[in-house]
């Protein structure tokens, strides 16, 4: 039943080979572990972690994600993971390409990934290592066909990739267009998460260039106001200044209150 945040703390043990708290309450980012070199099994299943993939060291030889919020892609890192042994990061909400290099991971005998909204094509001269005992591919949006290295030794092996739109008709899979609809779907939290900084950048940009520009057609005015009284001092006498009759400008202040709105 431990509940809250992983202490930071956590990143300096670095001895600490097991580190297992699955089935309690846990949320949040998980911190960043790759400085514990020696970490070798990394369990963190059924609990509330996430939005981000988390930064870990290369030597895991068992990592365990299961049914968490993480979110947005794998990293490519994942897959040079040269000890990883089993791999579950199921019942996520993954997005993005998956890995075909998980599948020849030099040690890999267990990967699942079902669960998630992974898309990709596979093809049936991807390699596979032959150790590899289970597979779950399921409930994905993976396109193309079983790789025929998983349709060996099907005996000892299980392997399941329901639920995708692989041409593959031994298992019930969706129509094409479904996949080709929800990818199409998944892609776009990102593409706003990516363009968010520019659409930022150009909205104050925006906002200071119509500062300064109405600023220009006050000056403008001024200046034109003030040659029409310039003539017509010849005519009559002034009867008071233009400038105290026009409220002064602070351009400092106004652009410091549009980023006060802005940020």
């Amino acid at each position: 039943m431990l509940s809250g945040s992983l202490p930071i703390s956590l990143t300096t043990l670095q001895a600490l080979r097991v580190l297992a708290l699955s089935n309690n309450n846990l949320a949040g980012e998980v911190p960043d572990l790759s400085n514990l070199t020696n970490l070798q099994v990394l369990d963190l299943e059924d609990n509330s972690f996430g939005l981000h993939f988390p930064t870990l060291p290369t030597k895991l030889v068992s990592l365990v994600l299961r049914n968490n919020r993480f979110r947005f892609s794998i990293p490519a890192e994942l897959g040079s993971y040269y000890q990883l042994q089993k791999l579950d990061i199921s019942l996520n909400a993954f997005v993005g390409p998956f890995l075909p290099s998980l599948l020849s991971l030099p040690s890999i005998t267990y990967l699942d990934i079902s669960g998630n909204k992974f898309t990709g094509m596979l093809f049936q001269n991807m390699t596979c290592n032959s150790e590899l005992v289970f597979v779950n591919l399921t409930s994905n949006l993976l396109t193309g066909e079983l790789p025929t290295c998983l349709h060996w030794d099907t005996k000892s092996r299980v392997v399941l990739y329901a639920r995708n739109c692989l041409s593959n008709e031994a298992q019930d899979q969706h129509h094409s267009n479904f996949c080709y609809t929800e990818a199409l779907a998944v892609k776009v939290p990102h593409e706003q998460k990516n363009k968010k900084p520019y659409a930022k950048a150009v909205l104050a940009s925006s906002t200071a260039g119509g500062i300064m520009g109405g600023i220009a057609i006050v000056g403008v005015v001024f200046l034109a106001v003030r040659k029409v009284h310039g003539k017509a001092t010849f005519k009559a006498p002034s009867t008071g200044s233009i400038t105290e009759r026009v409220s002064p400008i602070n351009t400092a202040k106004l652009l410091s209150d549009a980023s006060k709105i802005l940020f």
